[in-house]
């Protein structure tokens, strides 16, 4: 975060600037106007030329406020084609579509528990002058066993089958020392798993591309509201033997954001506007009913005789 200190009324003077197919896909921001209700809007400008794809990254807890007000303007005869956002999908239902489930933080028992049927490979843990031993074969399951240590003290333990080429293996979790999977499904489904469980705790930041599409060299620019800090007045009085005391207000503005504020345009204003938050990042569904499927018997049919005529009860 940092703090500038400015006169309540800024007039800056604004630079050019384009993006070419050699240059990054973003636009400058142009212009900030602050309310002292918690608000600021943003505008970017530039040039681009043919069919160009911007990419405007946002905070996600700005998400909302982006869909909300975002105003996007081709101005020289081309047209905005599509603006693109990843649509959240909970990391839970991702999870639980893949092969191996790691969305309830499962131990190695309960992961080798959901691989009933899949091939995998154990080295177990060597004993001192002894080499390690390696087991190969399909796991059958997981199973809670009791027995009895060394100190005579029966404890449970998870002790997991596998089908080897000699038969039947139970092996003990903690005697397990590796473990290779080898089905290439399972690897990949659980490097999407620790990927996705990554991706889920680094959710600060957003991308929105917006679709430009046309000929030639052309204006740009779009616009979106943002929370943002309160800006602040703090007040100085000069005092001077010979000229009038002259007072001063100063401005205390926050930037927050990613975008340096050099060469832009600053306004500065006072009030409270009405403004409200909706959820439009989120997909959202609606309940519908259920109608069952009617499983009655249907009314018996008649039943005729040999000479068509109804059979007697």
């Amino acid at each position: 975060m940092s703090s500038v200190a400015v006169r309540v009324i800024v007039t800056i003077v604004l630079l050019t600037s384009s993006v070419r197919a050699d240059e990054p896909a973003t636009l400058p921001l142009k212009r900030v106007v602050l309310v002292n209700a918690g608000l600021a809007f943003f505008e970017h400008a530039g040039d681009v030329e043919g069919r160009r794809q911007i990419e405007l990254p946002v905070a996600a807890e700005g998400i909302n406020d982006l869909l909300k007000s975002l105003v996007v303007q081709d101005l020289d005869g081309g047209k905005v084609t599509a603006i693109q956002y990843r649509s959240p999908q909970p990391v839970t239902d991702a999870l639980r579509h893949l092969t191996l489930d790691l969305s309830a933080n499962p131990t190695v028992a309960q992961m080798l528990h959901q691989l009933r049927g899949h091939p995998a490979e154990f080295q177990l843990a060597k004993s001192p002058g002894t080499e390690a031993k390696v087991l190969k074969g399909t796991i059958v399951g997981v199973e809670r066993r009791r027995v009895v240590t060394e100190r005579l003290e029966a404890v449970d333990v998870d002790v997991v089958t596998l089908r080897t080429d000699s038969g039947l293996r139970a092996i003990r979790i903690e005697e397990i020392e590796l473990t290779r999977f080898l089905d290439d499904e399972i690897n990949r489904d659980f490097e999407t798993a620790l990927t996705l469980l990554s991706q889920s705790r680094q959710r600060d930041q957003k991308t929105v591309r917006l679709d430009f599409q046309g000929d030639g060299r052309r204006r740009v620019r779009f616009g979106y509201v943002q929370a943002a800090p309160v800006w602040k007045t703090s007040y100085r009085l000069v005092l001077d033997d010979i000229e009038k005391p002259f007072l001063q207000g100063w401005a205390i503005v926050e930037n927050q954001t990613a975008n340096d504020w050099t060469n832009v345009e600053l306004t500065l204003l006072g009030g409270r506007p009405v403004s409200f938050e909706m959820d439009l990042y989120s997909p959202l569904y609606t309940a519908r009913p259920q109608v069952p499927v009617d499983t009655s018997l249907p009314v018996s049919p008649r039943v005729y005789g040999q000479n068509l005529l109804p059979a007697e009860d």
